[in-house]
């Protein structure tokens, strides 16, 4: 445990009674109440942190409501929320050149703003869509801008998702990529640890990428409550030998982290 005040590079404030967010519906009670400071602070106090600086980043909302969560989470921080101290926010990437009307907004926002996210992790899209020539010129354009491009893929579920990030990252020299959730290793097959090591050194060997570790329990198998360091440890540790300390980030991932009924303490002991 941290004896110093740290950085949370991964937290989801959420208000599904203001911003549009779908799949909050699902969870009522749960994740479609607001989960904003106050609550973060009560996870972080249980597990003994002090939190200095947070990363906002975006909560799968509706696309037609990504300008006003932009807008929503900016005031916050603002007026209410002076420890966010950057946002990443969902932008429409796949437009190409197109994508500049949509970074001009997100410029007068403020400069909180540091980086944008497109989720790729859906098993019903294309793979191959992160290398369309659109979407690479979407995440070249974001260089020009000073915005990162955070990777939110699935590999554990669908790892025919991963090489076509190789090939995207490999066209976007100037654009920083930050691999969400560590590209959701397979913790709950340890026999694929291998597979995944492989793709993870070959991605960390492109300087333009760094890895955030957050929330990686919830890759566990569902049914193991709490999870044992000993499931995710091996992961983890793979991730650290490719990437080196330097280029990981630690990320909460509240309240996501808790959706299958593990908590963020655990996340944090482990």
């Amino acid at each position: 445990m941290p004896k110093f005040p740290i950085v949370d590079s991964h937290v989801h404030l959420q208000d599904a009674s203001y911003i549009a967010i779908p799949w909050t519906s699902d969870f009522p009670g749960k994740y479609d109440i607001p989960l904003l400071i106050p609550q973060y602070t009560v996870a972080t106090d249980a597990a003994g942190l002090t939190v200095d600086s947070i990363v906002y980043v975006e909560t799968d909302i509706d696309p037609a409501s990504a300008l006003a969560e932009a807008f929503w989470i900016n005031r916050y921080a603002e007026t209410v929320a002076p420890q966010i101290r950057a946002i990443v926010v969902h932008a429409p990437v796949y437009q190409g050149e197109r994508l500049r009307s949509y970074l001009d907004v997100l410029k007068a926002f403020g400069t909180r703003i540091k980086g944008v996210r497109y989720l790729l992790q859906d098993p019903s899209r294309d793979p191959t869509f992160p290398i369309t020539p659109e979407f690479v010129r979407g995440c070249q354009v974001l260089s020009e801008y000073g915005y990162t491009f955070d990777i939110t893929i699935n590999s554990a579920a669908f790892p025919e998702q991963f090489p076509p990030i190789l090939d995207l990252v490999r066209a976007c020299p100037n654009t920083q990529f930050v691999l969400d959730h560590a590209g959701k290793p397979p913790c709950h097959d340890h026999s694929r640890k291998t597979e995944y090591v492989a793709i993870i050194k070959q991605l960390a060997s492109f300087p333009n990428v760094v890895c955030k570790a957050n929330g990686i329990i919830t890759e566990a198998p569902s049914n193991e409550i709490p999870v044992r360091k000993e499931t995710i440890e091996p992961f983890i540790k793979a991730i650290f030998e490719a990437f080196g300390p330097d280029r990981v980030l630690f990320g909460g991932d509240w309240p996501i982290v808790e959706i299958h009924g593990d908590s963020y303490t655990n996340w944090i002991n482990i």
